[in-house]
């Protein structure tokens, strides 16, 4: 059933999320009239928010977790999920990566000199960043601290807005 050409009144909507649901249906805007609209129409329910808020700390929590995780922990562990749900692993060597010029290179290597590198950013790591960069502490003494590439640094301050992009040449 298309809804194109709909004309909708959600003032009548009497329990939370009515709204959403029927407007989740829609499936072309053009001709869609929305006659009138309440509150409760695209409300969320009280314990839904709750458990989002569950979620979300779950979420970080398991993200510091897998962060302190090395790239063949975190490897195993997703192919035993994998397995755990009727997927099919195949063999494949993990470490070496071709970088853009063609080198083959090892992210375990790479990890012995900075500890982070080619990790996911952490909330507390961007935290931490913005307060040495606001210390004008240098890119090496970053380096160090968050065990990140010198590049790592200037893209992370970059995307942060802390520094111009650089241009692409």
């Amino acid at each position: 059933m298309t809804l194109e050409g709909a004309v909708i009144d959600l003032s009548g909507a009497f329990e939370y999320g009515q709204g959403y649901v029927a407007l989740s249906r829609v499936r072309a805007f053009s001709g869609l009239f929305l006659l009138g609209i309440n509150r409760r129409a695209l409300e969320v329910h009280p314990e839904i928010l709750s458990a989002d808020g569950s979620f979300k700390e779950a979420s970080r929590g398991a993200e510091v977790t897998f962060g302190k995780l090395s790239q063949k922990e975190q490897t195993t562990m997703e192919q035993n999920f994998i397995r755990a749900c009727g997927g099919k692993v195949e063999k494949m060597p993990l470490k070496q990566k071709t970088a853009p010029t063609g080198k083959t290179f090892s992210v375990e290597t790479i990890r012995q000199k900075y500890k982070n590198a080619y990790r996911p950013w952490l909330s507390e790591e961007d935290a931490q960043l913005k307060k040495m960069f606001e210390q004008k502490l240098s890119t090496k003494e970053m380096v160090e601290a968050l065990g990140r590439q010198p590049g790592s640094i200037r893209s992370r301050l970059e995307l942060k807005g802390f520094i111009p992009k650089t241009p692409k040449t």
